[in-house]
């Protein structure tokens, strides 16, 4: 894909969605300064173990939702380089990521986010997640945002606000062993 001119895409949205056998994807090359949407961009890509995405410029997606859903094989997810300030949406973002050991999201800005439920749901492998940096003052949803996460050890939710949170249903469902 290195030869891929992605200049001018405003929508990403389920490109590599369900690619299942795809086991290597590089898409360093890939310019997303444009692209608005990036809704489950690699959801369901179960055999992929490794995804390097340091080159992404998301500072104009406004969602997120199911981007990287059922990533089942991926251990290691750094996303520290994602601008997250237009983002409204995050519901399912890393849902069913089985084997997620480790995750950067401490440079998110979660400010815009209204909606965040399923957002860790059954990411059985991480024990800890810093979200230390989250604002979740606009959420509006967290419905099973931790659920299934059940070997998290530490979460320090100290930073969280949840003043306009209507729905927090099994938010933390199956995290204890």
């Amino acid at each position: 894909l290195t030869g891929f001119n992605t200049s001018l895409v405003t929508n990403m949205n389920s490109m590599f969605s369900g690619s299942q056998n795809l086991k290597f994807l590089d898409v360093s090359s890939f310019d997303t300064s444009k692209v608005n949407t990036m809704v489950s961009l690699f959801s369901f890509c179960v055999a992929l173990t490794t995804l390097n995405v340091s080159n992404f410029n998301t500072s104009s997606v406004y969602n997120m939702e199911r981007m990287f859903q059922h990533l089942f094989n991926i251990e290691i997810l750094n996303l520290s380089n994602f601008n997250t300030k237009r983002v409204g949406s995050m519901n399912y973002m890393f849902s069913f990521c089985h084997s997620l050991k480790i995750l950067v999201v401490n440079n998110f800005d979660t400010s815009s986010v209204g909606y965040m439920s399923y957002l860790f749901e059954s990411c059985r492998s991480l024990e800890s997640i810093d979200l230390s940096n989250f604002d979740t003052r606009s959420v509006i949803k967290m419905i099973s945002t931790f659920q299934g996460c059940s070997n998290l050890v530490s979460l320090d939710l100290s930073s969280f606000r949840t003043p306009n949170v209507n729905n927090m249903d099994s938010m933390f469902n199956g995290c204890l062993k």
